[in-house]
């Protein structure tokens, strides 16, 4: 996801060694810049960044606490927001989705707070609309439908 100049990186890593899932473990940031027709990244820490916010760390550790299969589906930018959306269990409904305001350069992002289910819509279940037919729609004779 880009942030201004920022790439946000979510991954979906298990580590079986650690008791408990880090920021830094899920979540990387890079800086991209432009060197004549080339492009570089450079890595920006963690804790120089929106992600080192004090209200997201207590969020996020007790996200990974309290959900065992705690998994990132989704990152997108949506009205001004940034979104991450986790599944929380077993079920797809079942998500937690932390939000971030954006400011329109991207430069400034702020926090707001980890309820934001209502602000990812689901896809439908179908990639086409349906549309209504009536009695008039039907066609008589040797093949009808």
């Amino acid at each position: 996801m880009q942030i201004g100049e920022l790439l946000l990186f979510g991954y979906n890593v298990f580590i079986g060694l650690k008791n408990t899932t880090q920021i830094e473990d899920v979540f990387s940031l890079y800086k991209l810049t432009r060197a004549d027709d080339n492009f570089a990244l450079t890595e920006v820490p963690v804790k120089d960044s929106f992600l080192a916010e004090a209200r997201f760390r207590h969020d996020f550790d007790e996200l990974y606490r309290y959900y065992k299969d705690t998994r990132l589906i989704q990152l997108v930018q949506k009205n001004g927001k940034l979104l991450a959306s986790f599944q929380i269990g077993e079920r797809l409904e079942d998500t937690r989705v932390f939000r971030w305001e954006v400011s329109p350069d991207g430069a400034d992002v702020t926090y707001i707070d980890n309820r934001g289910e209502r602000d990812i819509e689901p896809p439908g279940p179908y990639d086409f609309e349906w549309q209504a037919t009536s009695r008039d729609d039907i066609t008589h004779g040797r093949y009808p439908h």
